[in-house]
């Protein structure tokens, strides 16, 4: 007996190294343009927010459904990302802007494309988004936060 329940002990560990990184939770998604983004359901489903320029390309998102953290890169002119920015709350509370800046270094970021740590905070203008999406129950809403250096092309936006 004692040798039986050794045996299913050692079938169920070997069971949960073999299989564990299978269980994973996390999607990693790219879409050429704002178009391809919404023909995939991306943009329905909330996984990116609909408010992002439809002109945006090169579109990296990721995101985890146990935590419903998201990460997106894209790219878009500075124009249409300062207009964007123009129908947002700017955090321009310096202890709010650092909050927000750490928070998108949560959880498993996508480091081949996401912000490089050493970005200054000062440099970054932040802004608020509230949204409402299909997954989240009646009359709820959260909080994102997009990023953008008014320098580059990308623009970035975390949960």
């Amino acid at each position: 007996m004692q040798q039986k329940q050794t045996v299913i002990k050692l079938f169920m560990v070997v069971f949960l190294f073999i299989f564990a990184p299978f269980c994973n939770e996390s999607f990693e998604s790219f879409y050429g343009t704002y178009e391809d983004a919404e023909k995939a359901g991306a943009i329905k489903r909330g996984w990116i927010p609909e408010i992002i320029p439809q002109t945006g390309i090169n579109i990296y998102e990721k995101h985890n459904l146990d935590t419903n953290n998201v990460w997106i890169r894209f790219e878009a002119s500075v124009e249409d990302i300062e207009i964007m920015f123009n129908s947002l709350e700017i955090v321009s509370n310096l202890n709010l802007k650092n909050k927000c800046y750490k928070a998108s270094f949560r959880g498993s970021y996508p480091q081949e494309w996401w912000m490089s740590t050493t970005t200054g905070v000062d440099s970054l203008i932040i802004a608020k988004y509230d949204y409402k999406g299909d997954c989240l129950p009646d009359g709820e809403a959260r909080s994102g936060y997009f990023f953008f250096d008014g320098k580059k092309k990308y623009a970035y936006y975390n949960n």
